[in-house]
């Protein structure tokens, strides 16, 4: 509960378009601002790798159990790769609840401090683009390409 974000968590729920707590960086642990697009590329690492991984395993899921469990289960990576590299195109937008903004403290720290500090106003800002689905017709292709490109689509 400590990483949940209610407006995320409502907006996943309706829109299937969320996003965690915003963790708050102190600027001052990151001596090297490169540090701080780590942080965020960290994330999209892990996003890929499981989206990957999940991809990896259809085959030896489908050859290993029978019948309706075996396509069951390889629903559930193929929606599990799918949700993963969609949480990755969403969270490349630069706003303070998710995690390229990181990428914007690393440009201009002194954003950082401000821009957090209305957090709750970026996380409404998100909802309604979660709400108008405008944001769909733009990620959704990229989705598509980025799983083809991983040999799932």
């Amino acid at each position: 509960m400590t990483h949940l974000s209610w407006l995320g968590f409502i907006s996943y729920v309706i829109f299937l378009k969320g996003w965690g707590k915003p963790i708050w960086l102190d600027l001052g642990r990151f001596p090297k601002r490169s540090n701080l697009v780590w942080v965020a590329f960290s994330g999209w690492l892990g996003l890929l790798g499981l989206a990957l991984l999940a991809l990896s395993l259809r085959p030896l899921v489908l050859n290993s159990f029978p019948g309706d469990v075996g396509f069951t289960l390889v629903n559930f990576l193929s929606l599990l790769a799918s949700g993963s590299i969609w949480f990755l195109l969403w969270s490349l937008i630069p706003l303070p609840p998710l995690s390229s903004f990181a990428f914007l403290a690393a440009i201009q720290p002194k954003i950082y401090a401000p821009a957090f500090r209305y957090v709750v106003a970026f996380e409404v800002a998100l909802l309604l683009v979660a709400a108008s689905g405008w944001i769909e017709g733009v990620l959704r292709p990229l989705q598509g390409w980025i799983l083809r490109l991983l040999g799932g689509g």
